[in-house]
């Protein structure tokens, strides 16, 4: 029997929540955004942690469900090149909260 999206969303939700230690709105937000493709967003994050660079499973900003991982990803699998590509279409913190974006752009 084929899961619905719903149900393989809700799946990758619980899984995002119980295997990766993180949050019920993260889980949502990467779900929502990337799909199946959440895990490789995490996975990316895990493996610039283990190589000490920035780009871990850390939120950008404690508000917002935003992983700097998710901009490691953006710069590797979509082809962001600049610091406003990012944090405009990328990870959109700069359409909810104009200081919030500022704090990660100097962040960055």
């Amino acid at each position: 029997m084929a899961l619905g999206n719903e149900h393989l969303f809700k799946f990758y939700e619980d899984h995002i929540v119980t295997e990766r230690d993180l949050n019920r709105e993260t889980a949502k937000h990467l779900v929502h955004t990337y799909g199946t493709s959440s895990l490789r967003v995490l996975d990316l994050g895990e493996q610039n942690e283990k190589a000490g660079l920035k780009g871990t499973n850390d939120r950008i900003h404690a508000d917002y469900p935003f992983l700097k991982s998710e901009i490691s990803y953006s710069a590797k699998f979509e082809l962001a090149q600049k610091p406003n590509d990012i944090i405009f279409r990328r990870v959109p913190i700069a359409f909810l909260n104009k200081k919030a974006a500022e704090d990660v752009l100097n962040d960055l």
